[in-house]
């Protein structure tokens, strides 16, 4: 399906949709840092307040390895993330927050989802 969604890119209008659904597809082959570079690639295109983009960002970061709460995630309606759906560890915490912190904040300064979403990561008093 990769491949045949490559053979298409010429044809298909709307780019967006097509760069979501090759990072699904990149996310179901375990291939975490093409998925990666395809998120940050949709938020290149002013994607930024997309919370499924964003959902994608996390699973790709974390390397996540069950299929099936990916596909979940993507799923999500509103604002929900990956952040939202599941209860973090600390270490899947911090490696959000510092993605975060060093690809998408000093980027994307204008937008909400951006700034928002490692707010949502806090707990306690921090």
């Amino acid at each position: 399906a990769l491949n045949h969604l490559a053979v298409c890119e010429g044809i298909v209008v709307d780019r967006g949709a097509w760069l979501m659904t090759r990072g699904e597809y990149q996310l179901k082959l375990k291939d975490f840092a093409a998925a990666r570079q395809t998120a940050l690639l949709m938020f290149k295109r002013g994607m930024t307040e997309n919370h499924k983009a964003h959902s994608m960002y996390m699973c790709a970061v974390l390397e996540l390895q069950d299929e099936a709460v990916c596909d979940e995630a993507l799923k999500l309606a509103g604002t929900n993330t990956l952040a939202s759906m599941l209860p973090l560890t600390d270490e899947q915490t911090k490696a959000i927050s510092e993605a975060y912190q060093t690809e998408l904040v000093p980027h994307y300064l204008h937008s909400h989802a951006v700034q928002r979403i490692p707010y949502q990561l806090l707990k306690g008093e921090e």
